[in-house]
């Protein structure tokens, strides 16, 4: 009796129950008679009802017409946490029946595991040995923890009120966050032309990549111990499922730079659209940008995804589109400097690869990329440039043209 006593004062009523739709009656309802009436109270705190899986066109999955795709096939292709976390992120973990979609898994698994491999290969490419840590002073950096605080938050509320779709759709919209913002806006400094610079961004990813380990741990266990190895340091647990759940610390600012963040975001789209109207490339610089009020940290973020030279503050987004010969010229640059990197990429060259770069252009053409030399030799990891015909290929624009060879130091 007195192991009874034990097991009624600690372990009952359990914090929850799991099971399908189909068990209301046989499960649910007859545990809570017998609990209710043996022991005066309900034997669950909380239910998680999952409904029915059914075949993409809405039938009963069937083994005779084969109208759904092999289970293990599709985890050996996409991997078992892809499927785990289009279940736990559907409508299905609500009790609501699931048109399981295997384009769907395939989906999912590209917007999050192959964007948040990219991101953990970007790290690794220029990783050094920087601790996380999330006290940095720029204003990318300050805005991405604040995302990562609320990531922790918003998880942690589904997590424990059972909500587990909660609990898991809110992982996706970060890992955007993380990879088509925050990445691609600090990937030049990542390449360590600062220093300072640099140790602030590979400790802020550092710190965002190993708390989003934690975070995903529960819904995609093997890519978060995969992940937690890569950028794990000597002092923390052996196992990302053996380290403290991570805690939201949301400092005083994050309502207002988050907002905004937004409004940074709201300028860049519509600024883009307009670009795409005009038929301005992004390479081409343009003379200015005009947008909402926002702080001059911010106003450079505008001016370096527009590839724009000034930000001037009004009513609506447009941009100066009338083209000097000088920012001509810089787009001419950029656009060398675009085939270059490509080349690099198909030569597989790492970042820290030296180059020589030999440039075929007519006078005017020199000029040009004599003006921008640093810039571009800067940007391509060249350590030599130099002019002469060569039989490379060839870079056009509307005003220049370039013949260009690449050859690893």
């Amino acid at each position: 009796f007195a192991c009874q006593d034990d097991l009624l004062t600690e372990r009952y009523p359990a914090n929850f129950i799991a099971e399908g739709l189909d068990q209301t009656r046989g499960w649910f309802y007859s545990l809570i008679v017998l609990g209710t009436a043996l022991f005066g109270k309900s034997p669950f705190e909380a239910v998680v009802v999952n409904g029915m899986a059914l075949a993409e066109d809405g039938k009963k999955m069937s083994k005779s017409l084969r109208n759904y795709p092999d289970p293990m096939d599709l985890a050996n292709r996409t991997g078992a946490d892809a499927m785990r976390f289009y279940l736990l992120s559907s409508s299905i973990i609500k009790g609501e029946d699931l048109n399981f979609s295997e384009k769907e898994v395939l989906e999912l698994q590209r917007k999050n595991l192959g964007r948040l491999h990219n991101v953990l290969a970007m790290y690794e490419m220029f990783a050094d040995g920087t601790k996380c840590d999330s006290t940095s002073s720029q204003v990318l950096d300050r805005w991405v923890i604040i995302r990562v605080a609320e990531l922790v938050r918003d998880v942690t509320a589904g997590y424990k009120s059972y909500e587990l779709d909660k609990a898991t759709r809110p992982i996706t919209d970060f890992i955007d966050d993380l990879s088509v913002w925050y990445l691609r806006r600090s990937r030049e400094r990542l390449k360590g032309e600062y220093l300072e610079d640099k140790k602030q961004a590979l400790a802020t990813l550092r710190y965002a990549l190993r708390t989003l380990a934690l975070i995903i741990a529960p819904a995609m266990p093997f890519y978060a111990e995969y992940l937690w190895q890569k950028i794990k340091e000597e002092s923390d647990a052996e196992s990302v499922h053996l380290a403290k759940w991570p805690e939201a610390n949301l400092p005083e600012e994050a309502e207002a730079l988050t907002l905004s963040m937004v409004s940074v975001r709201k300028v860049v789209t519509e600024a883009l659209e307009a670009r795409t109207k005009l038929g301005i490339k992004v390479r081409q610089p343009i003379p200015s940008v005009t947008g909402p009020d926002i702080s001059e940290d911010m106003q450079k973020i505008v001016l370096d995804e527009l590839n724009a030279k000034n930000y001037i503050v009004g009513e609506s987004v447009t941009i100066d589109a009338v083209l000097t010969p000088e920012l001509i010229a810089e787009g001419a640059v950029r656009e060398l400097m675009r085939f270059i990197q490509e080349t690099r990429k198909k030569m597989n060259l790492e970042p820290a690869d030296v180059i020589e770069v030999t440039i075929g252009t007519d006078k005017d053409g020199q000029a040009i990329v004599k003006e921008h030399k640093d810039m571009l030799t800067r940007t391509v990891g060249a350590e030599s440039l130099s002019f002469a015909d060569n039989g490379g290929e060839t870079v056009s624009t509307d005003s220049y043209k370039f013949t260009v060879t690449v050859t690893p130091k």
